[in-house]
């Protein structure tokens, strides 16, 4: 994946993991971590950030389009803290995709992986 591409599918996922409330404060920290970066980097090339801001229900892949024309325009992403908040954002989005549990009426729940437990209910 091209460095513009990651940068774009990370702030895609997190601005979309925001917004469903799937994303714990470790995703919300980086996608903001990652933001910061990309303002930065776009800011020192005499760039306009707004492309950054999603506007409230506007389709996910106009916005990834838009994102990459504005980001393709702005040079490489030579910053390893942009990469690498990006890459780290992927990985903590991915993990939280299909962990969203309804627990209502649930007697001895567990969540999470790899985990035993004995229940005795009376």
């Amino acid at each position: 994946m091209a460095e513009v591409e990651l940068v774009v599918a990370a702030l895609v996922a997190g601005a979309t993991a925001g917004i469903t409330d799937v994303a714990g404060n470790a995703v919300r920290d980086t996608y903001s971590a990652l933001q910061v970066a990309v303002r930065r980097h776009l800011t020192a090339r005499g760039k306009d950030t707004a492309c950054l801001d999603r506007e409230a229900g506007l389709d996910p892949e106009v916005w990834q389009a838009h994102l990459i024309k504005e980001l393709e325009t702005s040079g490489p992403f030579q910053d390893d803290e942009v990469l690498q908040a990006a890459q780290r954002l992927l990985q903590q989005v991915s993990e939280t995709e299909g962990n969203i549990v309804d627990a209502r009426g649930a007697k001895g729940l567990m969540v999470g992986n790899h985990n035993t437990q004995t229940n005795n209910f009376n």
